[in-house]
Formats: C-alpha cells, sequence, structure tokens
C-alpha cells in the first residue's frame, strides 16, 4: 500500500520502536552515500511467507534505483532460510506494482481497491540470475 500524506517524526519514532518487539527487520539504504530508501520485512500468516514494505525517497523516484530497491529486497528476503513466499497488498495505481510486475509477481483482486502479490521462492530462483545481468550489467 501507499501514503501520500507526510507522516510526523513522533509517529515514525513510534513505529520503529514497535518494529523491534516483532520480529521485524530493516533495511536503510544509501546510495552516494546518501538515504534512498527502506526496506522492512515482517513475518507473514505463516512462518514461510515474508510481508516487505518498501520506501524509496521521491527525489531518486524515475532513478531506476526502484529496481535495485525491489531486487535487494528480493534477494535478502530469500536469503530467510524459512521464506518460501513474498507476499504483500498494493493499490493497483501504486507505482510499486510495476516493479513487481518486472520480477513477475503473481496477482490477486482483493476487493476493489487492493491487489494482493506475491513471488514464490520457485519463480525467484527461475528469473533471478537473468534479471541480475539485466539490472547490473554494467
Amino acid at each position: 500500500m501507499s501514503r501520500t500524506e507526510s507522516i510526523p517524526y513522533e509517529d515514525h519514532c513510534k513505529w520503529f520502536a514497535n518494529r523491534h518487539d516483532l520480529g521485524f527487520s530493516v533495511f536503510i539504504l544509501d546510495f552516494q552515500q546518501q538515504p534512498i530508501g527502506v526496506i522492512t520485512f515482517r513475518e507473514g500468516a505463516t512462518a514461510d511467507i515474508l510481508v516487505p514494505t518498501m520506501y524509496l525517497v521521491p527525489a531518486r523516484h524515475n532513478s531506476g534505483l526502484g529496481l535495485a530497491l525491489e531486487w535487494f529486497m528480493l534477494k535478502r528476503a530469500f536469503a530467510f532460510e524459512t521464506c518460501d513466499i513474498v507476499a504483500g497488498e498494493a493499490y493497483p495505481d501504486n507505482p510499486v506494482m510495476k516493479l513487481h510486475a518486472y520480477f513477475q509477481f503473481s496477482t490477486a483482486t482483493l476487493n476493489d481497491q487492493l491487489l494482493k502479490v506475491w513471488i514464490t521462492r520457485e519463480k525467484y530462483y527461475e528469473i533471478k540470475d537473468e534479471k541480475f545481468q539485466e539490472l547490473f550489467k554494467h
């Protein structure tokens, strides 16, 4: 999912403090010594499902770094031995849906507003080498 309104700093602090108690993994990413985004993981309905969130700073939108962020998220998620599925929910017009399509996520309609999105470990291993070559061929 996605929000466009500003989130007060105090709310960020509360959110981050709660993550330590909920089995979250948090990655803060930088590029050229500047923060560019955040990836979090939490356990899904069962231990074999990880639910990620990704945030790319607006100044880096349309820079190609979203693809790298998604690639890192998948690589990191499937490094967890128990993870067989990366899944979440998104609005159809969320820009992350373009990234999910590139990485061949499956989708299903949940309701009028939301899609369920997921990729299996099997699918990831099927596409990861090809996508790595496309993204990092330099």
